[in-house]
């Protein structure tokens, strides 16, 4: 019989999620084979994040399993990390679906090209391609979601934006 589902909570960041925030971005970018050694030796959150709303979910037992950070006024999703101990778990789409009642779409975020997987689960989630360039991080698509959930979401024509800030 599988598992029940994980009862997952996301709020915004606070003061005392701060070490574990942290925790948890050294290690998705320490064991995020795609990204340079320079990007790894500079994991500090704070410095990443500086000016961007951030959000935190967590699991059982209040456990800290899921970050994103938005640069509000471009609906720019920069940051999305999850707890490898819970990744398909529905962490990000809590993280993502959390923003639908007050960030105004279209949102946008670059995924490094090498990300396979996350370029997969945005897909799923009705995430589509508008540009692509290359970054600090390597090469990067720029993804663009213009509607909410839904199959319909992913059939909206790309069209071509400027690079956005991130």
């Amino acid at each position: 019989m599988p598992n029940p589902p994980t009862k997952l909570t996301v709020r915004q960041l606070e003061q005392s999620d701060a070490a574990a925030v942290q925790r948890l971005y050294e290690h998705a970018v320490g064991r995020a084979a795609w990204l340079p050694a320079g990007v790894k030796a500079d994991a500090n959150f704070a410095r990443a994040s500086q000016g961007e709303a951030v959000f935190v979910c967590h699991g059982p037992e209040g456990r800290l399993v899921g970050l994103l950070s938005v640069w509000v006024p471009e609906s720019f999703i920069h940051h999305v990390y999850v707890d490898p101990e819970f990744e398909r778990q529905g962490v990000g789409t809590a993280l993502l679906s959390s923003l639908e009642t007050w960030l105004p779409l279209p949102w946008h975020l670059k995924c490094v090209i090498a990300n396979t997987s996350a370029r997969a689960f945005y897909a799923t989630h009705g995430w589509i391609e508008v540009g692509s360039g290359n970054g600090d991080q390597g090469p990067f698509v720029l993804l663009e979601r213009r509607s909410g959930p839904g199959p319909d979401a992913s059939l909206v024509a790309p069209t071509r934006r400027p690079l956005g800030a991130g």
